[in-house]
């Protein structure tokens, strides 16, 4: 395989990125690469990653052990993932514990985002209180004004 070769992973790190938004092929072959691909160390931009978790059909947990590899990768999801998640997930797709893994300390938010995950949303009731809380202190904007 060519990456057996001992060739400079740097070369490569928009591999992954570029395969997750314009790959040909099936879902399966599709999970496949991208998996060899974080294992080799390559990483994503956070708007790609989330791109990724809203296109994908994975289960809640390959979802989230993607992150976790991609993490494990030096990859940071960043602080406007979950901001990113939040303004681009379907109410259907809403993972509650992906939006806890992308969560980081001082994560900014949209008012939009902050809307999407009041109003759209489903969550535990206990975590969506603690949650709203949480975004609501780090809109971008008062809430107020929403």
């Amino acid at each position: 395989m060519l990456f057996d070769k001992g060739l400079n992973l740097s070369y490569y790190q928009e591999l992954l990125a570029s395969y997750m938004t314009a790959c040909p092929d099936s879902v399966s072959v599709r999970t496949a690469i991208i998996e060899l691909l974080t294992d080799l160390g390559l990483k994503a931009a956070p708007n790609t990653i989330i791109d990724y978790l809203r296109q994908t059909q994975d289960t809640p947990e390959v979802q989230m052990e993607f992150i976790r590899k991609l993490v494990d990768n030096g990859t940071q999801p960043g602080t406007a993932a979950a901001n990113l998640y939040l303004e681009k997930t379907e109410p259907d797709q809403f993972r509650p514990e992906l939006l806890t893994m992308l969560l980081c300390p001082g994560s900014p938010f949209s008012p939009q985002a902050v809307e999407r995950y009041l109003l759209r949303f489903r969550d535990d009731p206990a975590a969506k209180l603690q949650t709203f809380r949480l975004i609501a202190q780090h809109c971008s904007e008062s809430i107020g004004s929403i």
